[in-house]
């Protein structure tokens, strides 16, 4: 039976980045954007409420872009290209230069990733009110053990040998909840004011644990790292500010403060449709048409003034 072993450090360093995604697939393990659109959008949107979603986790002034009852129901189904490998060579008797390799794909092929979110604008369309549940986060592994080779020149994994000479199977799962009850306020048509409370909720589970002291068998004088499979949460609760203002009819400045990750997000200029078109308070224009039509086609979000046409 093979009894080599690999050192604490380079067990603990391959643990810990197997399970890391891509660099291009998230944001360590953060979804880069929410729901379809603000994912497209490469998750940018504190400045352009283009959906729902995007907008409860950027800026929740921007809520007061959407009208009447507004729901979006997003689910991602989080897959990463997760592979496992280790060699070690083999102590004697094997002839020298003989060495132990494998390579294991993770089980567990895709990490769902809900969200969803509701709005309101009250009649008099100066406020609105939202209620968001947000995954903004997670990741997951599923390595399964590998068989302990009883023969030479048999292929297995030498990190996902049963412990004590490996880990064994190398399980994690790990989720991210935000729910956001927001309100958005407009004290006048071109500046827009929001808030929302955050309530996080994170879990964990992991089999094995490392980080934890070994488990020692007195029997047979060897140590083994304990599981930690079941699921472990923890709560946090912050608030987040926002505010969205029109300096003209096609840029507005938005910045967005998220109280509860202890930084703020950095501000940003992008281009929206305006959406309100108002009458001309008299029954003629003030404007020639040529000019007010010209008004009106950069709000391409709005319908056309009746005095104007």
């Amino acid at each position: 039976m093979l009894r080599h072993r690999l050192s604490g450090v380079a067990l603990l360093g391959l643990w810990v980045l197997a399970p890391v995604p891509r660099a291009f697939a998230t944001d360590g393990h953060f979804l880069h954007g929410i729901g379809a659109i603000n994912s497209a959008m490469g998750g940018a949107g504190i400045a352009a409420p283009e959906s729902t979603l995007g907008t409860f986790n950027l800026n929740p002034a921007g809520l007061m872009a959407f009208d009447g009852v507004r729901m979006e129901f997003s689910m991602e189904m989080f897959q990463a290209n997760r592979s496992v490998s280790s060699t070690v060579p083999v102590p004697p008797p094997a002839p020298d230069g003989t060495v132990l390799s494998g390579s294991t794909r993770s089980k567990k092929s895709f990490v769902p990733i809900p969200a969803f979110g509701v709005t309101y604008k009250l009649p008099d369309e100066k406020v609105v009110l939202g209620l968001a549940g947000i995954g903004t986060g997670g990741f997951g592994v599923d390595y399964p053990a590998s068989a302990v080779p009883t023969a030479p020149g048999e292929a297995a994994n030498p990190i996902l040998l049963p412990q004590p000479n490996g880990f064994g199977q190398v399980y994690s799962n790990y989720d991210l909840l935000k729910i956001a009850p927001s309100v958005g306020w407009a004290p006048t048509d071109d500046l827009w004011l929001g808030a929302a409370l955050n309530i996080d909720r994170a879990s964990l589970a992991v089999i094995p644990m490392p980080a934890a002291t070994p488990d020692f068998d007195t029997n047979t004088g060897t140590a083994f790292y304990p599981d930690a499979g079941a699921t472990d949460g923890a709560f946090g609760i912050g608030f987040q500010l926002g505010l969205m203002y029109r300096l003209t009819t096609s840029s507005p400045l938005a910045p967005s403060i998220p109280a509860s990750s202890g930084s703020a997000r950095s501000s940003g200029i992008r281009r929206t449709p305006t959406r309100i078109c108002r009458p001309s308070a008299s029954p003629k224009p003030s404007r020639s048409s040529s000019t007010c039509r010209r008004s009106w086609a950069q709000a391409s979000a709005c319908k056309p003034c009746p005095s104007c046409f």
